[in-house]
């Protein structure tokens, strides 16, 4: 079965039933003529004409059997419907083949027609009838409608596909307000304008639908019953495949609902739901025209690369913490920075604090190093004789040499050549190493300088001879050897390097983001376009003299731990080598077995030439800059046309805009004529097709009170044309159907209200809405502040496309949609039913009429008409459900809009591990022991200068480099540090990937962390206590010059000018005694022996003056340096800052060289470091305090950065970080040990060569590495030494620049304001710096964190004492406290996500129209349970067939229906009924015109009487006076 109904069955199964065989009014054709009559020019059959024109003569007196006599027969004959009291007509066959039935007649012109056999062929009907104007067409189906429709359809398309086109190019459509307006706008508007979209397609659909019967009809050629008078259009979803079925549609194919019904398809799946996810707030990158302002650095003269300290520290740190001082650097190029015009030129690490975009073209510049590897070809010994000649006498010396060969495949060979490795204490043979160098001897003095390339030039000072090929050119080389070491296989490589210097103009975008920001463009096309740079512009030479310069060794310069032999020894590499060889960790072994060393040593170079750029960029400022055009792009949420769906939705209006014209093709009534004059959904225009057809009429006689399968049934067999608005019956029985078939027409009994009417269904309908209701009001009380945020739910489908991600199809705004067209179809039934049925059940139940009711009709009527429609008559339950029809359109809005995607969190806990903890346990050093003069403060000074050496050895003390670039550069903050603290990290290895089951945010646009880790956790900061110090007694620590004593200054430096000036002395020296509280003796703090000094050790400052001024007019310079006060050598600091104008060269004084006090570089030297004027000097003293407390940490999950943090507990002081001040121990029990100064104290560890074990907590290790790193390369020196001058050669952790000369602290106090916050920056760092343990060194963790549970070794010695009369030894470990901190803790994982909140407006409205639906529902339940409801009538009123069935034979209705000219004038209509009535002496139910005369107490003098009974009707009686 195609519909499951049981008219389709009787359709399809039963035979030809001869109902009205044996009736008078039978109609005839010959069995030898076609199904397809013949039609005449008019369109109307010879048949059909035959039986009009019958209709015009009486016929009963050629009757035998016909019965004049009225017989009132009040007792109905038929059987119950469904126990609804509705019974069925009794259609049996007697035996005389007469149908029985509550009456033996009708009155009506009963004819016999005999069979022409050429009844086709004449035209039997005279064409003296008025025709009707037959050119009705539905509103719907109307051109201005469809034209409209079209355009609207056409217009959406073009809106549609317009937006998702701005919306691609502009990142969204428009900036989301926030604003309820807003909101109500982008939200509500998409789904409101496709739901009054679809009622229109709708609209036109069922216009379709309701007339394809009268299409039927008016086909050429007539149709069966079944198919027209009873034809019922299935459910939508069976349309398009009914439409296409040819016998669903009499032989053809009905393209005009086969188009329709595609569009209704699309508007109710597609366009309806989708259009609820078409727009959406998202985090995007607005892009917009911008005039940027470019660096041109070209402008005044061409580009020259110097070099100073702070290129080579920004090369080396941003090479060894893997960050960068620039966000215009990378690894592999160096931009040209451009900038908003509006804005000062960014140059640091992060360019803006806005998220965005920046696209400009711009120059792109790199350095590209191609480098061929150098094998190791040849190493030997060999002797070199030669012989010396003398006046009289001839010698023979012998020179024992190695040498070894290095190649590369193009014939580049370097051969290197010096003593024999044996003897190779001064040699590179002893700790290996190399350097990197240029052409043409590829040397390096500062290690080793060669001769002048023949033996004759080597010596001692000149110990090795390089030769070098023709084919190495002017290339670069590297080369690095491994120790000589006997019986052991020698290694050696190098690599032959030519860089080429390439730049290109292209488009480049930088990605400014909250902690860093990038740089990207097309490599391909660079490739494609980039040049060799312009030597005319760029000075080359100049820039590879300075990167293969010998500074790198003054920059990264280690302590001489070579006197140490517990301390490792580092190989001796010079130039850039030095980053590669850390890179590596300065293992020779790795780098020679390291394939991508060419690519590290490109990565050094590329990074030089960067930061050295960046110099030029500095110096350049906006001065010089040009105007370019751009895009600029910031990040903001905006309203984003989904890709995917809004293609979707414009090729669907596309499409259906095509289809709606094909639909107007083929409802033109030309192409499928009605044959209609009216609107024919009332009773009154189905009456009129039959008033005049009385034969047509005939065929109902008895079945007004009938199922329709009954009549069905009485009607097989017969097929039935439209023309001219007149319906006409033609007899197509077949001849086994004649005379002596008898067929039982008997239909058991069965319930005939529409299904979306019984119990079952409406039950299911509230069952359904109650469940909504209820599930939407969980989900409002439990998401109202949380959001949802299941991933199935709110994350999108995303369609790959040429590695494109395209996201689309959102369940969380499309499945509610969904859910309520799916409603909404629902209530569209029962309203569609109601409104066919209302009229009818009016009619028959209500007992005081109302005028038209015959009329009236509510199947065409728009929604809300229909609602104010049924509320103007009165009929309130009709009007109810047409409303709840409008409700149900806004529900889908509503539902459309019930989720809102917003930025949230989630959280849940996590359980972490906990393996690390705060220091207690000291570090261990094993330092030389102290020198034997005995002074207790050099054994303290010597113990730390021991540990320090340790210290700065190791990997040159990583923690100094990130906290320079972090406090200066403001790069990518250090994981779990934040502001002044730092945090003992937890294992996080372990938290699993929440994004996976969360819809975890991963566009790249967000702000901040997607997922965040919070936890309770140990935190430790360093701060300093400071207090100003009195300078204002400048003799304290300045001295006066007189220049005008010639006799003491005759250098010819002195300007000519020059009377007066001044000169710092070590540092503040009080000439004067003052307690001292740790020797307990009043100290005498002279010039030689100051309470502090300016530098950070006892040396005399001699650098740097500013090179803009002149000799006799200096520029400003500035000095900063750290130093320890006299009276807390390892505990307090004193910070300094002076500013002066100091002459840049040093006055020599004219003092006889046999009376100066000194031969060094010191204080008592006869050079003099003079400065103009006197300078201003701030001193604070300060204290160093190191505090712990509990935080509670918030992380970035997959970086460790805080975000955030909460300090829980007041701050205390931590007692471990002062416990152990470089106490002497010894390293194990057992061990044996030297007390004896001069012949060495300590343990032996090879003869003669004595170490001893120092404890030190981190709170002095701290203080001591920050403070003596300015001068780290003489760290090992001996400490009594004092006359001399500051180190210039040691730049490795100070800065040395034209007018600036500051250690690392000051430097970083220049951009964080002041020196606390400088002093809590570095120690953050130093507490999380990473350390390895050595020969020299026992620790484990951190320098300022340790293993959970540490605990001093249990073999670890005594202290040592000197004086055991008075200090007794102590084991340490005995009086140490383990920690019991647990192991385990939880953390609160918060996930940032996309989730979705309920909008309350939305779910108000939508659990308001739920409820009135249900209430509804429930109303129309009780009435058709308790009010009778449809009992009232015998079927339903859906097809043509059914309603002719009451109306057949209403004689006034009939009458009133074919004459419009007797219709009354300005009057409300005429009354009509349905129920009982007379006519043609038959007892009668249907809809008829009620009688004026009973209306009117039996006046008959009213027109519509009158007219009445001119045309020979008679008055209906009541009810009451028929029983």
């Amino acid at each position: 079965m195609e519909d499951g109904t049981g008219l389709d069955r009787l359709r399809e199964s039963q035979p030809h039933d001869p109902t009205g065989r044996q009736r008078r009014d039978t109609l005839q054709v010959p069995y030898s003529t076609s199904h397809r009559s013949t039609v005449d020019d008019d369109g109307i059959s010879a048949v059909s004409r035959f039986s009009a024109d019958s209709s015009q003569y009486d016929y009963r007196s050629t009757i035998p059997d016909f019965n004049p006599n009225f017989n009132l027969d009040t007792q109905y004959h038929g059987n119950d419907i469904g126990d609804q009291g509705i019974p069925l007509m009794d259609m049996n066959v007697d035996g005389a083949g007469l149908r029985k039935s509550s009456y033996a007649s009708n009155s009506f012109a009963s004819t016999r027609m005999e069979a022409y056999s050429d009844i086709s062929k004449q035209d039997l009907i005279p064409h003296t009838r008025s025709e009707q104007i037959c050119g009705w067409l539905p509103k719907a189906l109307r051109w201005p409608f469809m034209m409209f429709l079209f355009l609207l359809t056409l217009g959406l398309g073009a809106l549609v596909l317009g937006l998702t086109l701005l919306s691609e190019r502009e990142n969204g459509i428009g900036a989301d307000q926030g604003t309820s307006i807003f909101l109500f706008g982008w939200r509500f508007t998409p789904t409101l304008i496709a739901v009054i979209y679809t009622l229109l397609v709708m609209a036109m659909v069922n216009d379709i639908k309701r007339t394809e019967v009268f299409a039927r009809l008016s086909k050429p050629e007539s149709a069966s019953a079944a198919s027209t008078i009873f034809y019922k259009p299935r459910m939508f979803w069976f349309d398009t495949y009914d439409s296409l079925k040819k016998r669903r549609n009499n032989g053809h194919r009905n393209w005009a609902l086969f188009w329709a019904s595609l569009i209704n398809f699309f508007g109710l799946l597609i366009i309806s739901p989708f259009s609820a996810a078409l727009l959406s707030p998202q985090q995007v990158f607005v892009a917009r025209d911008a005039t940027f302002s470019k660096l041109n650095p070209y402008l005044s003269a061409p580009l020259n690369l110097t070099t100073d300290d702070s290129i080579f520290f920004r090369t080396i740190s941003s090479v060894l913490e893997n960050t960068t001082t620039s966000a215009w650097l990378s690894n592999e190029y160096a931009v040209l920075p451009f900038w908003p015009s509006d804005s000062d030129i960014p140059l640091g690490a992060v360019l803006s604090d806005r998220k965005g975009q920046w696209t400009a073209d711009t120059t792109v510049y790199q350095a590209a190093l191609n480098c061929q590897v150098m094998e190791l070809k040849g190493f030997s010994n060999f002797s070199y004789n030669e012989t010396h000649h003398f006046t009289n006498k001839t010698t023979w010396s012998v020179t024992n040499m190695t040498t070894f060969v290095i190649g590369s495949d193009d014939g580049c060979s370097l051969g290197f050549a010096t003593y024999v490795a044996t003897y190779a204490s001064g040699t590179i043979w002893a700790s290996g190493g190399g350097w990197w160098s240029g052409a043409p001897n590829y040397s390096y003095p500062l290690l080793w300088s060669p001769g002048n390339g023949t033996y004759q030039g080597m010596n001692s000072s000149n110990p090795l001879m390089l030769n070098a090929t023709k084919e190495c050119g002017d290339r670069s080389m590297f080369f690095f050897t491994t120790p000589y070491k006997y019986n052991q296989t020698f290694q050696a490589q190098g690599h032959i390097c030519e860089t080429n210097y390439y730049q290109a103009n292209v488009p480049v975008t930088m990605d400014n983001g909250a902690s860093s920001s990038s740089f990207d463009f097309d490599k391909d096309l660079y490739v494609r376009t980039r040049t060799a740079v312009d030597t005319k512009k760029w000075d080359v030479s100049s820039f590879e003299t300075a990167f293969l310069s010998q500074n790198w060794s003054s920059k990264f310069q280690p302590p001489d731990t070579s006197s140490n032999p517990a301390l490792p020894v580092r190989p001796q590499i010079g130039g850039p080598l030095i980053l590669v060889g850390a890179q590596n960790d300065f293992d020779l072994i790795a780098m020679i077995n390291n394939p991508n060393l060419g690519a590290q040593a490109q990565q050094v170079k590329q990074r030089f030439l960067g930061e050295a750029m960046q110099s030029i960029f500095e110096n350049t400022g906006q001065a010089q800059s040009s105007i370019v055009k751009g895009r600029s792009a910031v990040s903001e949420r905006r309203i984003v046309v989904s890709l995917v769906i809004g293609t979707l939705l414009s090729v669907m209006f596309f499409w259906s805009a095509l289809m709606i014209a094909m639909v107007a093709w083929y409802t033109r009534l030309r192409s499928r004529p009605l044959n209609l004059a009216r609107n024919p959904t009332s009773a009154s225009a189905v009456a009129s097709m039959v008033a005049s057809e009385p034969s047509t009429r005939a065929l109902f006689e008895g079945l007004d009170r009938s199922s329709e399968e009954a009549m069905l049934r009485a009607l097989d067999g017969y097929h039935f044309s439209l023309r001219g608005g007149i319906l006409y019956a033609h007899d197509f029985r077949s001849m086994e159907q004649k005379p002596g078939y008898e067929a039982n027409t008997q239909v058991s009994s069965g319930d005939w209200r529409p299904k979306v009417l019984q119990v079952g269904f409406l039950l299911g309908l509230v069952s359904l809405l109650f469940a909504l209701l209820i599930a939407m009001a969980v989900l409002f009380a439990k998401y109202k502040y949380r959001g949802i945020y299941q991933n199935f739910l709110v994350s999108s489908v995303d369609i790959k496309l040429d590695n494109t991600s395209l996201e689309a199809l959102a369940p969380y705004s499309i499945i509610p949609t969904l859910l309520a067209v799916g409603i909404k179809l629902w209530w569209s039934t029962i309203d569609q039913t109601f409104r066919r049925l209302q009229p009818y059940i009016s009619l028959a139940r209500d007992q005081k009429q109302e005028p038209g009711l015959s009329k009236l009709s509510y199947i065409s009527s728009p929604l809300g008409w229909a609602a104010l429609k049924a509320s103007k008559h009165r009929h309130w339950l009709l009007a109810f459900i047409a409303g709840c029809a409008v409700l149900s359109e806004i529900f889908t809005v509503g539902m459309s809009a019930l989720w809102d995607r917003n930025p949230g969190s989630r959280s849940h806990l996590q359980a972490l591990t906990r393996s690390m903890e705060l220091r207690t346990v000291p570090s261990f050093f094993s330092v030389l022991p102290p020198p034997g003069h005995g002074y207790e403060q050099s054994t303290d000074t010597q113990n730390a200068k021991g540990t320090l050496s340790n210290v700065f050895g190791n990997l040159l003390t990583g923690w100094m480099y990130s906290s320079i670039i972090e406090g200066t550069y403001n790069s990518t903050p250090s994981p779990w540090t934040n502001d002044d603290w730092a945090f003992v990290p937890l294992d996080l290895s372990k938290v699993p990937n929440v994004a996976a089951d969360l819809s975890s945010s991963v566009n790249s646009t967000a702000v901040g962390a997607a997922n965040n880790i919070t936890v309770n956790t140990p935190a430790i900061r360093g701060r300093l206590e400071c207090k100003p110090m009195d300078m204002s007694n400048t003799s304290a620590w300045l001295t006066t010059l007189d220049f005008t004593n010639k006799t003491a200054w005759n250098d010819p430096n002195i300007p000519a000018d020059l009377k007066k000036g001044y000169e710092l002395k070590l540092g503040l020296s009080w000439n004067q005694s003052l307690p001292d509280n740790k020797y307990q003796k009043w100290k005498y703090w002279s010039d030689s022996t100051p309470y502090f000094s300016f530098f950070s050790e006892m040396d005399r400052l001699i650098c740097c003056a500013n090179d803009t001024g002149t000799l006799a007019d200096p520029g400003e310079a500035s000095i900063g340096f750290w130093s320890p006060p006299g009276d807390s050598e390892h505990g307090g600091i004193v910070v300094k800052w002076l500013t002066g104008h100091p002459y840049r060269v040093q006055f020599n004084d004219s003092t006889d060289s046999s009376h100066r006090q000194s031969t060094g570089t010191g204080y008592l030297s006869h050079y003099h470091w003079v400065w103009k004027d006197i300078p201003k000097v701030t001193a604070l003293n300060c204290t160093p305090i190191f505090e712990t407390s509990t935080a509670s940490v918030t992380l970035d999950l997959s970086t460790s950065i805080v975000q955030n943090h909460t300090i829980l507990t007041p701050p205390t002081p931590d007692p471990a970080a002062w416990a152990y001040n470089f106490v002497s121990l010894n390293v194990s029990r057992g061990v044996p040990y030297s007390t004896s100064m001069y012949s060495g104290s300590g343990y032996q560890i090879t003869p003669g060569t004595y170490v001893h074990n120092i404890s030190v907590s981190y709170g002095y290790l701290f203080h001591d590495a920050l403070l003596g790193a300015a001068n780290s390369g003489m760290t090992g020196s001996n400490a009594m030494q004092i006359d001399q001058a500051e180190n210039l050669d040691d730049r490795t952790f100070n800065f040395r620049l034209p007018g600036l000369n500051v250690d690392f602290p000051s430097y970083t106090a220049l951009n964080l304001v002041n020196g606390d916050k400088s002093f809590r920056h570095v120690f953050k760092h130093f507490v999380h710096g990473e350390v390895k343990g050595n020969n020299g060194l026992f620790i484990n963790g951190t320098w300022g964190l340790q293993p959970l549970h540490a605990a001093i070794p249990d073999d670890l010695g005594p202290t040592m004492v000197y004086n055991p009369q008075t200090t007794n030894a102590s084991y340490l470990q005995n009086s140490f406290n383990i920690s019991t901190t647990s192991p385990e803790t939880t953390a609160i994982v918060t996930t940032r996500i996309e989730q979705l909140d309920l909008s309350p407006v939305a779910v108000i409205l939508c659990l308001c129209i739920l409820a009135l639906l249900i209430l509804t529902a429930v109303v129309i339940f009780a009435s058709l349970r308790i009010g009778g409801g449809l009992n009232v009538l015998p079927r339903d009123v859906e097809t043509l067939g059914s309603v002719i069935g009451f109306v057949y034979a209403s004689e006034r209705l009939l009458a009133l229906s074919s004459d419009k000219a007797a219709l009354p004038k300005g009057g409300s209509g005429e009354l009509a009924k349905m129920g009982w009535f007379e006519s043609g002496g038959r007892r009668r139910w249907g809809v008829e015109i009620v009688d004026e005369t009973q209306l009117q107490g039996g006046r008959s003098g009213s027109s519509l009487g009158s007219l009445l009974k001119g045309r020979g009707y008679t008055q209906v009686q009541s009810e009451d006076t028929l029983r």
